[in-house]
């Protein structure tokens, strides 16, 4: 198969992308940054501008997972998404180090990519403007519209024309990294079209130029950045270079040397409007009833992709008859629930919970969480548990679930080969109350 070249091309497209960054992550190897303090600052920017509290963070283009993995270390839940093989196996290494938060891996690409539940911080660190115009305002309009929880935030590094014009024409010869086998001499070569604000940046290895790949990034000027944000449902509420707050809304003559000089800004994007607010709150929660195994067993049916086993189905619905059940209602009726049940005074598990897929990603799953947990603190309960397909079994659907769950607070506990059977590796995750 051949690799797409950006310049063999001649074109912008994002068909470069993914050969791109499954190259660069052999030349680079798994830590693309001189410093690992890097991960540590961008978990301390997430605190610092979400505020106090363990948040559900996305992570998004999120390379070998160094940055998701500080933000589990910070006891944050993150859910990292990623496109190439070459990091995703990278990420993957970081699964098994158990964290005062929770890690979670998506392999796709976050243009298509489609994820369970909503986040308090969506993340976007060096990866905004690899696409065009469009393909921005497409993500951005995905952030304000499926991923952002109530009250959420993005952050997202934004490439600065001025500084991509500064560096045109420059090369740089690197030394190949000690310690990583794919890495060989390169030049590093920095070329800007001023015609589409596009910084592109350039990579030969040294003994190979006919094996140069570059990648483009699409700059943004804040004038511009506003512009773009128009009818996506996100509003910025704040630029930052270095941690300091950049004045972009007094109309002030700005001159400022700083913002000549930085390779990218830090942009702080809210719901405009409420936008993404009122996509979560067209439903009600009601409950917890006992009895409603009539009315939970449709929504059952209706998820093959997760509810597939008709004994399954079957012996749920003979349970969820007896344990309480919090519903979530539409216009149109009940489109999901969740089942409890209470294993000792202090510890309880969510039996089972479904959303109909045409509501996934609206908040609803998350409100029913929130709920349940809301009842089970006030009679007692300490620990939460929910079981799910473990990550062994490779199941796309449920990496999503996984991710759910990680959002809304669960941590994984330990994986059991047998407890359902060997085709079925069931996943322990919980949170204490």
């Amino acid at each position: 198969m051949n690799t797409v070249s950006l310049f063999r091309s001649g074109r912008y497209s994002t068909d470069w992308i993914k050969d791109f960054y499954t190259q660069a992550g052999i030349w680079w190897g798994a830590e693309p940054h001189d410093d690992p303090g890097d991960h540590r600052a961008r978990v301390a920017i997430v605190e610092r501008l979400r505020g106090p509290g363990k948040w559900g963070v996305l992570d998004l283009g999120t390379g070998s997972g160094f940055t998701a993995a500080a933000l589990a270390d910070a006891g944050h839940a993150a859910v990292g998404v990623e496109l190439n093989p070459t990091d995703i196996a990278y990420a993957q290494e970081l699964l098994a180090i158990p964290r005062p938060g929770s890690l979670s891996i998506v392999e796709g690409d976050y243009y298509t990519v489609e994820l369970d539940g909503r986040f308090d911080v969506v993340c976007w660190w060096q990866g905004f403007g690899l696409g065009s115009d469009a393909d921005q305002r497409r993500m951005l309009r995905r952030i304000a519209h499926e991923w952002l929880a109530p009250g959420g935030c993005a952050l997202i590094d934004v490439y600065n024309p001025t500084w991509a014009a500064r560096r045109a024409g420059e090369a740089v010869h690197l030394d190949a990294l000690k310690g990583v086998p794919g890495s060989v001499d390169m030049i590093e070569r920095s070329h800007f079209d001023p015609v589409y604000g596009r910084w592109i940046d350039e990579w030969q290895p040294a003994a190979d130029p006919d094996k140069a790949l570059a990648q483009t990034v699409r700059c943004y000027a804040p004038a511009d950045l506003l512009l773009l944000l128009e009818g996506t449902g996100l509003a910025l509420q704040r630029i930052e270079l270095d941690g300091q707050e950049v004045d972009f809304s007094s109309n002030q003559i700005a001159l400022s040397a700083a913002m000549l000089e930085a390779w990218a800004y830090l942009a702080q994007l809210v719901p405009a409007g409420g936008a993404a607010r009122a996509q979560s709150v067209s439903f009600s929660i009601e409950g917890p009833y006992l009895g409603k195994a009539a009315v939970c067993e449709p929504i059952l049916r209706a998820l093959p992709a997760w509810f597939g086993i008709e004994e399954a189905i079957v012996y749920y619905v003979a349970e969820i008859e007896h344990l309480p059940t919090f519903l979530a209602s539409d216009s149109d009726g009940v489109v999901a629930f969740a089942s409890l049940k209470r294993h000792y005074p202090s510890s309880a598990e969510v039996y089972v919970i479904a959303v109909r897929q045409e509501v996934h990603r609206q908040g609803v799953g998350r409100a029913l969480i929130e709920r349940a947990k809301e009842y089970l603190k006030a009679q007692g309960v300490e620990y939460l548990q929910v079981k799910t397909l473990g990550p062994s079994h490779g199941d796309a659907g449920y990496a999503k679930t996984r991710a759910f769950y990680a959002a809304v607070g669960f941590r994984p506990l330990e994986e059991f080969a047998e407890l359902w059977d060997e085709r079925n590796p069931c996943l322990i995750m919980v949170q204490r109350l």
